[in-house]
């Protein structure tokens, strides 16, 4: 047959596809890679070399270091003069240590019973605790008695040039999450939870709508995004109203109040009208091509195709706009007053 191919070209196709495949997924740990973030652990160590400025210094905007992570000193310079340039990194107390040469924390005692949620530091005004009062830290990470004690709380006064914001701590008062500024790059060390999940940034905060803000702020803030800008006021009572965030898909984000009452939306079984407020996420897969994520607060997941064309957004200035929704990549909604 004239149009049938040769079977070594066959196998040559596969090989090729193979290889391809096999490329596209060297350097990440698992496939747990959310926005620009690069998830490094023991085994996939190796990887932070490749962030040296004569390699792929653009490989990711951010970097999140599993628990299991201990860097050796060269390495570790690699890492700093890397976020240094203007990158982020999120890792817990132990890997801090490598990091940065020596410990972050002291002998504070800290009970299990008092550490499930955490509370922002009093006076902190950093962004990342923009409207946020406390977050919630996942038992599962946890030994399940009640009566262990930890010995420690971060503790960055001893090490030079080391300016840490503490945001949030026990109630106890023992602080057990800082932001460093770092050259021209952020880091944010963690006391607690499990950076080993499919999804490390969510696997400390679960559940409860400041933890949701807060998983968005650390993405946002590590990428060396804004965070927050002035709050809009309720136009049902005048309160501080959250802001909502826009995520283009040419990375840039708007930050406002979403003015459209309602979303429409067409499943395979129903069309849907959802109100706004009872929306926590929307990602939109392209064009109506693919088909879209709504998740409600109320945590029902419908998939189908948005049929509004635009997303009307007021932002902070007093200026609104309309966005096409084909330039949208996933919009995330505040409580509303």
């Amino acid at each position: 047959m004239r149009n049938s191919i040769p079977r070594v070209g066959v196998v040559l196709i596969l090989v090729l596809i193979a290889l391809v495949c096999m490329w596209g997924s060297a350097g990440f740990a698992d496939e747990s890679q959310f926005d620009a973030g690069m998830v490094v652990n023991q085994e996939t160590i190796d990887d932070l070399w490749k962030l040296r400025p004569h390699i792929q210094p653009e490989l990711a905007s951010y970097v999140v270091l599993d628990r299991t992570v201990r860097l050796e000193p060269e390495l570790a310079e690699v890492l700093s003069n890397w976020v240094a340039g203007g990158h982020g990194l999120i890792m817990n107390f132990q890997t801090a240590a490598s990091f940065f040469g020596q410990s972050v924390v002291t002998g504070n005692q800290i009970t299990a019973s008092d550490s499930y949620t955490l509370y922002k530091v009093p006076g902190t005004t950093h962004p990342l605790t923009y409207l946020i009062d406390a977050v919630k830290v996942s038992r599962r990470y946890y030994y399940s008695s009640s009566t262990y004690t930890w010995n420690y709380a971060l503790d960055f006064s001893s090490l030079e040039n080391v300016d840490a914001t503490y945001l949030f701590q026990t109630a106890a008062d023992q602080k057990l999450v800082a932001a460093i500024n770092h050259g021209l790059g952020r880091i944010i060390v963690v006391g607690v939870g499990n950076f080993g999940s499919s999804d490390p940034l969510l696997a400390s905060f679960p559940n409860g709508i400041d933890s949701e803000r807060f998983r968005e702020a650390m993405r946002t803030w590590l990428s060396g995004g804004v965070t927050t800008a002035e709050p809009i006021p309720s136009s049902s009572g005048g309160q501080e109203q959250a802001l909502d965030s826009i995520h283009l898909k040419n990375g840039d984000r708007l930050y406002g109040l979403i003015l459209d009452s309602e979303l429409h939306l067409d499943a395979s079984y129903a069309s849907f009208s959802l109100s706004v407020g009872d929306i926590y996420r929307v990602t939109f897969e392209g064009a109506g091509v693919n088909l879209d994520l709504v998740e409600l607060r109320a945590g029902d997941r419908i998939s189908g195709v948005i049929q509004d064309t635009v997303v009307t957004i007021g932002l902070p200035s007093g200026a609104t706009l309309e966005i096409d929704v084909d330039e949208i990549d996933q919009i995330l909604l505040a409580a509303r007053q």
